[in-house]
């Protein structure tokens, strides 16, 4: 584990411990089949998360868990709903989570989310949601994936970056990288997607305000996002494949990434600030742009995180 790490998980240790803010129970109640919401108190806040149990799961093999972040000014419940990852995980025999931020937003650096969720400790709170689930229920630790859509899919790409777990593969969707990458932990795999008619994600970049929390954003182009995570897996922008796997969508592709990572990133035409595969959210077209579904983004992120 790099230096720093050492230092904020000890840091994060010795404050729990003086302070009492341990988010596990001593002797957690197992998690029981279906869907629940779990209270679990971190960083002297009432905190909780969503978690569905598949009816299959078999402690003798034990499923993958998908922790799944919801977006500006919404909940884990609705994130769930959103993505229709209730039965999506049913299917598919996976343990699914959905922690709920503790404003408008999780703390994924960019500050649309407020004042008060600047300072929020998001990073180890969704750690702590891993563990909770551990101790409650059994997972494959080696199969834990990471999928976050909107400000959830900046806070992905945070915790690709920042955290110390060892996360298979992560997913972003209509969502930038907002923290410094120098020092951080090196991420492994990582998808990433955009819809090239999404207001809130300009195709060529732009200002994009959020009047609720007061902040502004001058948000780079999904291309340059892209590039910048190549650089940080040390890909390089001549060799990635192209290829057009749907109608009107544009995947580029690279899998001889540093230390084996992989990168993967989904173009798509005529999409706005949605889901695809999930239906449109309930919002104007004018604020989040068109709905399209060339394909069923589940099933391709799957595919990505768990093909076998």
């Amino acid at each position: 584990m790099p230096y720093f790490s050492q230092f904020r998980a000890g840091v994060s240790a010795a404050l729990i411990s003086i302070m009492g803010l341990a988010p596990a129970l001593a002797d957690p109640a197992p998690l029981t089949s279906g869907r629940q919401t779990v209270d679990l108190p971190a960083g002297g806040a009432a905190r909780s998360y969503e978690v569905f149990v598949p009816e299959n799961a078999d402690a003798a093999a034990p499923p993958p868990l998908l922790m799944v972040l919801h977006g500006t000014g919404s909940t884990g419940a609705q994130m769930i709903d959103l993505g229709k990852f209730e039965g999506f995980a049913a299917a598919k025999g996976i343990v699914l989570a959905a922690p709920n931020a503790l404003g408008r937003a999780f703390n994924e650096g960019s500050g649309r989310g407020g004042a008060e969720v600047n300072g929020v400790d998001d990073v180890a709170f969704i750690e702590a949601v891993a563990d909770d689930i551990r101790a409650r229920t059994a997972i494959d630790t080696g199969r834990m994936f990471l999928a976050g859509f909107s400000s959830g899919g900046a806070m992905a790409q945070r915790m690709a970056l920042q955290s110390d777990y060892a996360w298979a593969a992560i997913a972003a969707v209509a969502a930038h990288l907002w923290v410094p990458a120098e020092g951080a932990n090196r991420p492994t795999n990582l998808l990433l997607l955009w819809g090239m008619e999404d207001p809130l994600n300009p195709k060529e970049g732009g200002v994009v305000p959020y009047p609720q929390s007061g902040v502004t954003l001058d948000k780079p182009a999904p291309q340059a996002t892209h590039l910048k995570w190549a650089d940080l897996l040390e890909c390089y922008e001549g060799d990635f494949a192209e290829a057009t796997p749907f109608p009107a969508t544009t995947r580029l592709f690279i899998d001889t990434c540093y230390d084996g990572a992989r990168l993967e990133a989904y173009f798509v035409d005529g999409l706005g600030h949605h889901w695809p595969g999930g239906g449109a959210l309930p919002l104007p077209v004018e604020m989040v742009g068109p709905y399209a579904e060339p394909f069923g983004l589940n099933e391709v992120m799957w595919e990505f995180f768990d093909g076998r």
